[in-house]
């Protein structure tokens, strides 16, 4: 029987947040700066919500970040979240 391989989801960006302190913003300048209200922002940052291809594509321009940039912070989240989660790691 083949092993089932866990699903990852969605998880937090906290990559967010590190972007987020290296700017000197705080959860409200962040959320201003990206056009979006603070909840959402802060969702975004916290709890994994999703966010659609238009929405990162603005943040990453309002963030001044290549999409090389944003790929390797997404990369990185991921390897957190399989360790955290105990998942092979490829």
């Amino acid at each position: 029987m083949a092993q089932k391989k866990e699903s990852l989801e969605y998880g937090p960006m906290r990559f967010l947040k590190k972007l987020r302190q290296d700017r000197g913003l705080t959860c409200y300048g962040m959320a201003k700066k990206l056009g979006l209200l603070v909840n959402t922002y802060v969702n975004y940052e916290e709890s994994g919500r999703r966010v659609d291809l238009v929405k990162l594509s603005d943040m990453r321009k309002s963030l001044e970040l290549t999409w090389d940039e944003i790929g390797s912070l997404i990369d990185r989240e991921v390897l957190k979240i399989k360790k955290e989660r105990k998942i092979d790691v490829d």
